[in-house]
């Protein structure tokens, strides 16, 4: 019957209301958690340009910032102005470029040589980043930018091009 369905939307529509309530906080916990101590540690095998390997826990001596880039990329090359401005000013963070591309350290010492950056360059010999197999998943897009406390905990991530300010947030959020 009519009314019997009708009372059965009143029973169900509190119900609904509550599930809705609920999902709708759980879409805002799921949207963007704030780091915390049980951020997973980002674990990492990089290798110099001339392929010696190093762990990425022994260049973690302060905070850091990875610049996670392309050689062959002009977004990229253009991110370099931005990064030295913003190691002009004294931030309290190292920054790592790792060079994210097929084949990257045939190409790596002419980056170096060529741009001359102003910060350590290395590559990932076995392509974790790009194949989303460690705590910050694969990277999609170049130039990327991590923020990195100094027990290893991610903090922050920029894709594309980012200001001297910016990176400047990025870093503060490291040191925090």
């Amino acid at each position: 019957p009519a009314s019997h369905a009708r009372g059965h939307v009143r029973v169900m529509r509190p119900a609904m209301v509550a599930a809705l309530v609920c999902a709708a906080a759980l879409a805002g916990c799921a949207s963007g958690p704030q780091p915390t101590a049980a951020t997973p540690v980002l674990e990492l095998t990089l290798a110099r340009p001339d392929g010696t390997p190093v762990e990425l826990a022994r260049l973690r001596q302060k905070p850091m910032l990875l610049f996670l880039f392309a050689t062959y990329d002009t977004s990229s090359q253009f991110a370099l102005a931005p990064l030295s401005r913003f190691l002009e000013q004294e931030s309290g963070v190292q920054v790592i470029g790792i060079a994210l591309q097929p084949d990257a350290k045939s190409f790596l010492k002419l980056y170096q040589h060529s741009l001359d950056p102003p910060f350590e360059l290395f590559y990932d010999p076995g392509n974790t980043l790009l194949q989303g197999q460690t705590a910050l998943g694969r990277v999609r897009a170049v130039p990327s930018f991590v923020a990195v406390d100094q027990e290893g905990h991610i903090r922050r991530q920029h894709t594309g091009a980012a200001t001297a300010d910016e990176l400047q947030a990025l870093a503060e959020s490291a040191l925090d």
